[in-house]
């Protein structure tokens, strides 16, 4: 028994003075390292993403989400890892997304936006709305597309609104958001829009214009 115990404190002595150390797993990649493989998962193509991210386990979606909000990422690199995390996992990814909806970063928000419809159909519809009102004007046709994508029956008042708000007019001029308020609209459209569509058959912006004509002939 004794000469057990002293075969076991020997190794543990020599073991560490020369620093032996078991094979480290991908659990155990120190965070730096596994941040850069994080780094490279994003330069795969979105096709190839949702395999891989599967073989990175549960610490793949926390780092993603912090090098989403790491201030020393480029842009693109930040935009990248948010879109991809809401893409992949909507649901881990939710909290995270609210909280870039709220950031001063136009981009962030406009990440966010682009993955909302992914996540749950109430809370993306809301954040979308919500969206609608953002200073920026990429943020507010983000939002307008997801309202699309989500076909947010519910929300068409909202974007009703928008078509003839200031907000979305440069020096009397229609900004290119309109047309694709007009689109969304259309797609949704039903005998309860015909007037309103009407109405736009007199809108200075061409594309506006046509966007009308079409959906009221289909409204026929």
């Amino acid at each position: 028994m004794r000469l057990t115990v002293v075969i076991a404190i020997l190794l543990n002595v020599v073991c560490t003075q020369h620093s032996f150390a078991a094979p480290m797993t991908a659990v155990d990649t120190a965070p730096a390292d596994f941040k850069l493989e994080m780094k490279s998962f994003l330069k795969h193509s979105p096709s190839k993403r949702p395999m891989l991210y599967k073989t990175y386990g549960s610490r793949a979606k926390s780092t993603l989400a912090e090098i989403a909000f790491e201030k020393t990422e480029s842009l693109e690199t930040r935009w990248d890892a948010l879109v991809t995390l809401g893409r992949l996992d909507p649901v881990y990814a939710q909290p995270h997304l609210e909280k870039a909806l709220t950031s001063s970063e136009w981009f962030m928000r406009n990440a966010a936006l682009i993955v909302t419809p992914y996540g749950e159909r109430a809370w993306a519809i809301k954040q979308s709305r919500l969206a609608l009102h953002d200073p920026a004007l990429v943020v507010r046709t983000a939002a307008v597309q997801s309202l699309q994508e989500l076909r947010a029956i519910e929300a068409k008042s909202s974007l009703w609104e928008k078509m003839n708000s200031s907000e979305n007019f440069k020096r009397g001029e229609s900004l290119w958001i309109r047309p694709i308020i007009a689109n969304a609209l259309a797609i949704m459209a039903d005998q309860k829009d015909k007037v309103s569509f009407e109405a736009l058959l007199k809108d200075k912006d061409p594309q506006v214009k046509n966007i009308a004509m079409a959906t009221l002939s289909k409204l026929k």
